[in-house]
């Protein structure tokens, strides 16, 4: 069987479990498939950045409302992606969305709710939380891969809170876009970067003056990880028992 040519990015991989002591020094991560797994895809492609879906690997995902871009936004975007830039793409995304287009279905507390809900429920034995933000019409979530490959837990997340979300409106159609955005998380300094990235969006889209004023947020002052010696979000702290009442 031939085998599938070397990642360049696997090495970024290798190192970063490295120093989480993951793997020992000199080991090589497996090509895709995983090896010895029928379902973690390892490398693979989904039309832009490397991806890799692994166990034990911490995966930043995004997934917006049907409705949230326009189609002119849209058709700016795949212009971009298309030229090789997409970067400006994805900022255009970004911006677009915290500029709350569409139906924004979110932003009733209790659709809110459902969301926040579904994401803490396998906490701790799917994956692992290390942050999230469900805004108006997106939903960002930062975790960790235990035993269950992103793809299936991004999946049952939306198909769960769209049948739930619209059995309580009384509607049908589509509720989430068909497809996501996700990054593997390369790095301790890229790990922080992201976590105030997803929860200082409420600031950067004018919700809110302060994270912690978010309800729908990890960065909520309810929230809090263990704190045993050696821990961190980054160095597998898990969220500390319910919320505070």
């Amino acid at each position: 069987m031939q085998r599938s040519k070397p990642n360049p990015a696997a090495e970024v991989i290798r190192r970063q479990r490295m120093n989480r002591g993951d793997v020992p020094t000199g080991a090589r991560l497996s090509e895709s498939p995983v090896a010895g797994s029928n379902s973690f895809p390892g490398w693979h492609e989904r039309g832009y950045l490397p991806h890799y879906d692994a166990p034990g690997e911490i995966q930043f995902v995004t997934w917006r409302q049907a409705d949230s871009l326009p189609a002119q936004v849209l058709g700016e975007m795949h212009a971009l992606a298309a030229s090789g830039r997409e970067r400006q793409s994805r900022v255009l995304a970004e911006r677009s969305l915290d500029a709350g287009f569409g139906s924004c279905r979110l932003r009733d507390p209790d659709a809110a709710r459902v969301v926040e809900t579904s994401l803490r429920h396998f906490d701790g034995t799917r994956y692992r939380l290390c942050a999230w933000c469900v805004m108006p019409n997106h939903v960002h979530v930062l975790f960790e891969t235990l035993n269950t490959p992103m793809s299936e837990l991004v999946e049952s997340w939306k198909k769960f809170t769209a049948l739930r979300l619209n059995r309580t409106a009384g509607i049908e159609g589509a509720f989430w876009q068909a497809d996501y955005w996700d990054t593997f998380i390369r790095d301790e300094a890229h790990f922080w970067r992201t976590v105030r990235y997803v929860e200082d969006n409420p600031v950067s889209g004018g919700l809110v003056r302060q994270p912690s004023e978010w309800p729908w947020s990890s960065a909520h002052p309810q929230w809090r990880w263990t704190d045993a010696p050696g821990t961190s979000r980054w160095h597998g702290a898990r969220l500390n028992g319910p919320p505070t009442q």
